[in-house]
């Protein structure tokens, strides 16, 4: 686990709280005080928030090599610092996912920042996941977010009104949908390209003259619902006959029902939209699967 998460545990959990319900918990606290003191508008001001909590918010001078970080401060200060180049749904969420990293106990110990994808590792992960569930209860909070949806299940086109009306980006309004929601669903992060091994043997000091292995569409990484209990291995590949290749090409709709029983998952209602968050260099598909 986490160096950092198990410090939330031992010093912030309360009895039988897994670490979402923590994080939730620690944030919805920090709205409701935050609506006290006149934060009530929507779409929410993640920056006004911050100032309300006593963390400094700035544009950074120089290229921070991140969408944004976290940095402690003498005297137990803190400030975000944010890339001056960030889209405004991009920075809106970055500062939420900042603030979410300052209820970690640790957070004062060293600079917190999101790593480039290639440096992620499993462990890191699973304290930047926490962060994203955080920083949607902050962007959208979950009286005003339950109120838009209307208790409509996970959904493309109810993400992208959803993401408007909350200044926020749409794969930011999915997450929460599926976060919420009651249904089994997932959302994964699919990008095009060899399997590690194959990428590793794919040098010029191997090439023979051979044709190589064609790059397939694999898993970035998944986020279920709290009801999904399937796990999909990062680099897994998808169906050959999945219709998302034809899409992925440009071609074909983005609104399907497919078996994908070979990876146990059965029959499922797929919807998809491109996605610039797949790994570096490579184009990538958002998809929501629904069983």
């Amino acid at each position: 686990m986490n160096a950092s998460v198990v410090a939330l545990m031992k010093h912030k959990a309360q009895p039988n709280e897994i670490p979402q319900e923590t994080i939730r918990r620690l944030a919805r606290t920090m709205v409701a005080d935050a609506k006290t003191q006149g934060w009530n508008e929507v779409p929410f001001d993640p920056e006004l928030l911050a100032e309300l909590h006593g963390i400094e918010v700035r544009c950074a001078n120089e290229d921070i090599k991140a969408e944004a970080r976290l940095m402690p401060l003498p005297d137990c200060r803190l400030q975000i610092e944010y890339a001056s180049d960030a889209p405004e749904t991009r920075r809106r969420f970055s500062i939420c996912h900042e603030i979410a990293h300052t209820f970690f106990p640790d957070c004062f110990e060293q600079v917190q920042h999101r790593r480039q994808a290639q440096n992620h590792d499993r462990i890191h992960a699973e304290l930047e996941q926490l962060c994203h569930v955080g920083a949607g209860e902050l962007l959208m909070p979950v009286d005003e977010f339950t109120v838009a949806i209307a208790e409509r299940p996970p959904d493309m086109s109810v993400a992208s009104e959803i993401a408007q009306q909350f200044n926020a980006s749409h794969e930011a309004a999915l997450r929460r949908m599926v976060d919420l929601t009651d249904t089994v669903c997932c959302l994964i992060w699919l990008s095009e390209r060899l399997k590690p091994a194959q990428q590793k043997n794919a040098g010029p000091e191997l090439d023979l003259g051979l044709p190589g292995p064609l790059p397939k569409l694999r898993v970035d990484y998944q986020f279920g619902s709290q009801k999904w209990r399937n796990f999909i291995p990062p680099h897994k590949s998808i169906p050959d006959t999945s219709k998302l290749y034809t899409f992925f090409s440009g071609i074909g709709e983005a609104n399907m029902t497919e078996d994908w029983s070979e990876l146990k998952l059965g029959n499922l209602q797929i919807q998809a939209v491109k996605s610039i968050h797949a790994e570096p260099e490579s184009k990538g598909l958002m998809v929501l699967l629904c069983q």
